[in-house]
């Protein structure tokens, strides 16, 4: 845990051949394409149980799909006409807040501190909800924005995690890439760990359980072997 600012600044700037490496792939293809991990119909209540975001600032609606072993993730938010975000964004010509894309991206990757941290595709009852807060955003990118009546594809990776967890994400509309996004939060100590097992395995059990660490990587120099791969 980053102690003071001088700390937390130090601890969060990604080489810039690094980060000129994960835009590249993020613009190469979907981080899950769909069939590549396991399907899960996981909706709200699950999410106010993984999060402690809510209404208005509860950005993701539904989980699609999830890929534990490659800590990858798939969902979905549909932007009402009613959604406050548009109401002075801008009136007349509402467009989405592109900072409320990259918090929804952010908030969908806070889920797979649980998914991928305990190797389910559960969210119990007594889960936890993964406190964060954002320490840097590496960067985004912006090539469509998002009107009423749209739904945002949402697509997250978590590079690595510990006490700060460093993610990627995409927005796809209409099957058309409309942004990315780096950005690296902070975790708090509930970290949504304590849950009840069930007693049957889950059906991807038989694959290497995923290390929140890549292997060989120090902070700040990540390694992407795996990555869009």
């Amino acid at each position: 845990m980053f102690k003071d600012k001088a700390a937390r600044k130090k601890g969060s700037v990604l080489p810039a051949e690094t980060l000129a490496e994960l835009r590249r792939r993020l613009t190469e293809g979907a981080i899950l394409p769909e069939r590549a991990g396991t399907p899960v119909k996981i909706g709200q209540a699950e999410l106010e149980r993984l999060l402690p975001h809510r209404a208005p600032m509860l950005l993701v609606d539904g989980i699609d799909e999830v890929d534990p072993a490659r800590r990858s993730i798939r969902g979905h938010r549909y932007l009402a006409e009613s959604d406050p975000a548009f109401a002075g964004h801008f009136p007349g010509a509402p467009v989405y807040p592109g900072m409320f894309v990259v918090e929804a991206l952010a908030q969908l990757a806070i889920t797979l501190v649980h998914l991928a941290d305990q190797w389910t595709l559960d969210v119990p009852d007594n889960t936890i909800p993964t406190r964060a807060h954002a320490v840097h955003i590496h960067g985004a990118t912006f090539f469509a924005s998002f009107a009423p009546g749209d739904t945002m594809v949402l697509h997250a990776h978590l590079i690595e995690y510990g006490t700060v967890a460093v993610m990627a994400g995409q927005a796809w509309k209409d099957g058309a890439l409309a942004a990315v996004a780096v950005s690296e939060l902070e975790l708090g100590e509930t970290t949504g760990r304590e849950i009840h097992h069930a007693e049957r395995p889950p059906a991807h059990a038989n694959l290497e359980r995923p290390s929140r660490r890549m292997p060989g990587s120090a902070f700040g120099h990540l390694p992407l072997e795996g990555f869009l791969d």
